[in-house]
């Protein structure tokens, strides 16, 4: 018995030489994330002992997925994390942020990235850098929410960038509950009134669309190929496209 107690002491004592425990903590890939809060973090998941015994820092013991699974939840930008063994006892983040690609507007907005994931608050001025979509959630803090199925997020994205490719500047989508959008375009500064094209998901968006696209190139052939400021483009019935121009 004593010979065992004896043992676990020496274990215990061992675990926390420093030779073989963590000392550094180093930060990669991170561009908007703060280090030093990073690593503050991952030095308070690595205090203490397992059982009062043994040290979580030592290298072979450390709690690498609990701190994975800790800042990943806690720092929404995150949107891939790996934590390696660099040296003897040094540990490596490896980070790569999500980068916005619209916003999500309510009283305020929210960064939106490629797969409609909500991960942090945008300042006011994003409204003129991005697109912004509205509609759907009603949470206050929105953040580590997704705005639509990564698809369905993907789908609408391209349909208003097919959009912009033939001359229509959309400025904002609003997603009713119907699955209709309403999505409001920029007439240029010619206009002080944008307008709105009125869409659903009844069939696909690559077909409305064609449809549009169709019904635009047909216009601009027999109107000398200009387009008019647009009131509105309804283009929820299939191809018949119904419209009101300004």
């Amino acid at each position: 018995m004593v010979f065992v107690v004896s043992l676990v002491i020496g274990l215990s004592k061992l675990s926390a030489w420093s030779r073989i425990t963590v000392q550094n903590v180093v930060v990669r890939g991170n561009d908007v994330l703060n280090a030093e809060e990073l690593k503050a973090d991952v030095n308070e998941k690595l205090s203490g002992n397992y059982l009062f015994l043994f040290s979580k820092r030592n290298i072979a013991l450390y709690p690498k997925e609990h701190i994975r699974t800790a800042l990943v939840e806690k720092y929404k930008r995150i949107q891939d994390l790996t934590i390696e063994t660099q040296e003897a006892n040094v540990i490596a983040l490896t980070i790569i942020e999500r980068k916005p690609v619209a916003l999500w507007c309510s009283e305020s907005c929210y960064y939106l990235d490629s797969a409609g994931y909500i991960f942090a608050e945008a300042p006011h001025f994003t409204e003129d850098v991005y697109i912004s979509y509205r509609g759907m959630l009603t949470d206050d803090s929105p953040i580590g929410a997704s705005f639509l199925t990564e698809q369905s997020f993907a789908n609408l994205q391209t349909f208003v960038k097919n959009l912009s490719d033939i001359g229509i500047s959309v400025t904002s989508v609003a997603v009713k509950e119907d699955e209709e959008y309403e999505i409001s375009v920029n007439n240029g500064e010619d206009s002080e009134e944008g307008g709105v094209i009125y869409v659903n998901t009844r069939e696909p968006l690559t077909k409305t669309f064609e449809n549009i696209k169709t019904f635009i190139t047909d216009y601009r052939s027999k109107n000398s190929g200009e387009l008019p400021a647009v009131e509105y483009i309804d283009a929820r019935f299939g191809n018949n496209i119904v419209f009101k121009f300004r």
